[in-house]
C-alpha cells in the first residue's frame, strides 16, 4: 500500500486485514497483525479479532481480546463487545461464564442498543425496530414481512385464518 500507492494505512485497514484473516480462522497471524500495529489499535480492531474467535469458538483468544478491549477508557466500552464475549462463552458451553459476563456488564451500565431492520419497498425505506409495532399505515411492509417470514418458515403467510393479501 504505502510503497506501490503511497497510502499509509489507516485504523480502518488494520480492522479489515484482522477481520479477513480472523474470518479465515487464522487467528494467530490476525493477532499478529494486531501486535505489529505502530499505533494503538482501537475497539474496532480487537472487535474484528473478538468476532473471529466467536466464528471459531476459540474462548481462550476471545478471553485475551476481551481483557484488551476492557482496558480502553470506559467510554469507548461498547456492549457489543460484551455481549461478543458472552456468545463465545455460549458457543462453547460454557453457560456460566457467558452469564457472568453479561451480569457485569448490566453491573456496569452497559446495556446493548436494540437493533434495527431496514426493508426497502416500491421505492422507499422503512425502519422499524424487532417487536415494534408497526403504524397501520404501512400495510406493504407488513406484507412483505409476511412473506419474507413465509418463506423463512416454509408457511403460508396469513391473516385473520386466509391467505394474507394486500390487494
Amino acid at each position: 500500500m504505502v510503497e506501490e500507492f503511497n497510502v499509509m494505512p489507516s485504523m480502518e485497514h488494520y480492522a479489515c486485514m484482522v477481520d479477513l484473516l480472523g474470518r479465515a480462522g487464522l487467528l494467530r497471524e490476525a493477532n499478529e497483525v494486531v501486535e505489529r500495529m505502530p499505533v494503538m489499535p482501537n475497539e474496532c480492531v480487537w472487535g474484528a479479532l473478538l468476532n473471529s474467535s466467536r466464528i471459531h469458538k476459540n474462548a481462550s483468544v476471545a478471553e485475551e481480546v476481551a481483557t484488551r478491549i476492557f482496558e480502553l477508557d470506559v467510554e469507548k466500552k461498547r456492549a457489543g463487545s460484551y455481549m461478543l464475549l458472552s456468545n463465545v462463552y455460549a458457543s462453547c458451553g460454557r453457560w456460566d461464564d457467558s452469564a457472568r459476563v453479561r451480569d457485569v456488564a448490566m453491573t456496569n451500565g452497559i446495556r446493548k442498543s436494540p437493533g434495527w431492520s431496514w426493508i426497502e419497498l416500491n421505492e422507499r425505506v422503512f425502519t422499524f425496530m424487532s417487536g415494534e409495532d408497526l403504524p397501520s399505515c404501512m400495510e406493504d411492509v407488513y406484507w412483505m414481512l409476511e412473506l419474507l417470514n413465509w418463506g423463512m418458515d416454509g408457511e403460508a403467510p396469513i391473516n385473520g385464518g386466509g391467505i394474507f393479501n394486500p390487494g
